[in-house]
């Protein structure tokens, strides 16, 4: 190699005037080999070959491209949020969410809630830190909620949090009861063959999503498909119950719900 070659290599190797934002990216580059179903030798694995992977400069030849639910998940919410500008819109578990950002650019009045600190800024955004069920947020003040892969962690310690049986089941009754009568809840979570990762979330079967959803009028349900960790398709519910999330390590169905509270007399009363 030439020298001019290699100066150019080390250069692009080092330049570094930007640092990515924090966000769950849909489609990014990761370690093959990289341990799936335990979160510690993911650390270990990723600490340790990641650095000198980079070092080696080779992404073709260490790293693979990985496509992640956040490519379908995303583009339902917006597809199904057509509200207003200047609507009221709650997005639950943001932190690596660039969502409400970009509803806050749109010209929602979006108010994020997390366990952890929320680094980024907007004048139409609020943010919220801490247990939401403790938030006690005005009854009935949101036109939509959106909760994008972040119900099926709530209770399970997975941020450090302290667990608490029925999680989910706690969170989406605080959601409802922030809702406003005929507002939307646009959720998104792990389907397939019911049951819960050793990396902290749960897998949703039609029925335990139904459980979930009772109090809400489903207004639409789309499921996909994740192959090999490269693309997603359209896939029915039936094609995804056996599906199995949960062992796996890492998502391979989803179902991405339009739910919307019942106006009052219909079951709507605030709770």
């Amino acid at each position: 190699m030439r020298v001019g070659e290699l100066l150019k290599q080390v250069a692009k190797l080092l330049y570094r005037p930007e640092r990515p934002a924090d966000f769950t990216a849909p489609v990014y580059h990761e370690l093959k080999h990289l341990p799936q179903r335990s979160r510690y030798w993911r650390v270990l694995y990723g600490s340790t070959i990641g650095p000198l992977a980079a070092l080696a400069g080779s992404l073709g030849r260490h790293y693979r491209v990985v496509v992640n639910e956040r490519i379908v998940e995303i583009p339902f919410v917006f597809q199904h949020l057509d509200l207003p500008p200047g609507a009221a819109v709650l997005e639950f578990g943001s932190v690596k969410s660039w969502v409400s950002l970009a509803l806050a650019s749109l010209g929602y009045r979006v108010t994020s809630v997390d366990l952890r600190p929320y680094p980024y800024a907007h004048p139409h955004l609020s943010f919220v830190q801490g247990d939401f069920r403790g938030a006690r947020l005005p009854a009935a003040s949101f036109a939509a909620v959106v909760a994008i892969s972040a119900i099926e962690h709530c209770g399970l310690s997975g941020y450090g949090e302290q667990g608490f049986a029925r999680g989910d089941h706690e969170v989406v009754s605080e959601i409802r009861r922030v809702l406003k009568p005929g507002g939307r809840f646009l959720i998104t979570v792990p389907f397939g063959k019911a049951g819960a990762s050793p990396r902290g979330w749960r897998v949703y079967d039609a029925a335990a999503l139904a459980l979930l959803l009772r109090d809400f009028e489903v207004r639409a349900a789309c499921y996909f498909k994740g192959t090999d960790r490269s693309h997603w398709t359209a896939a029915s519910a039936e094609e995804l119950a056996d599906v199995d999330s949960a062992a796996a390590g890492y998502v391979q169905g989803v179902a991405c719900v339009c739910g919307v509270k019942p106006a009052a007399g219909a079951g709507g009363e605030t709770r």
